[in-house]
């Protein structure tokens, strides 16, 4: 009659979500060392967005693949813009990655109070190094958000 062994499922959002917190931990030490963000961490970070809002853990699952598609694409443009104008790009494509990580965590909605916050935290933390690692400002903001505002504030359901 009674269960010997239940799962419950928000029993087994937590070590994603842990997972997800050790991956940005490792992505801002990288990005801060060595202007780089490792694809290995960028992708995990991003499947596991994806995976925990399929079941609306955070955002809602057409939110998270929105962010996701939307956070790239923007990023992406704006590093093939500055290609065709300057030269060379003034962002990397991991920060592109990360971002699109961060949309799918998050949801769509937050993406342009991510890159806001993100942009600030990196010019204040960064204000004399030539090349400023933004994956440490989108990752720092988004422990921000996520700390104060939450994950949901953002999500609409379909």
């Amino acid at each position: 009659m009674f269960p010997i062994f239940q799962i419950t499922l928000p029993l087994l959002h937590y070590p994603l979500i842990v997972s997800g917190a050790i991956l940005l931990c490792l992505l801002a030490t990288t990005d801060h060392c060595s202007n780089r963000l490792e694809n290995k961490y960028t992708i995990a970070f991003l499947l596991l967005g994806v995976v925990l809002n399929l079941l609306a853990v955070f955002a809602a699952c057409f939110d998270a693949i929105v962010g996701a598609v939307v956070g790239y694409v923007a990023i992406r443009l704006l590093h093939d813009s500055q290609i065709v104008i300057r030269g060379n790009a003034g962002i990397g494509m991991g920060d592109a990655k990360l971002l699109a990580g961060l949309g799918a965590w998050f949801g769509w909605q937050s993406l342009p109070l991510l890159v806001v916050a993100g942009s600030i935290v990196t010019l204040i933390v960064y204000p004399k190094r030539k090349e400023k690692p933004f994956g440490v400002g989108l990752i720092s903001a988004a422990a921000a958000i996520a700390a104060t505002v939450g994950f949901k504030t953002y999500s609409t359901t379909l």
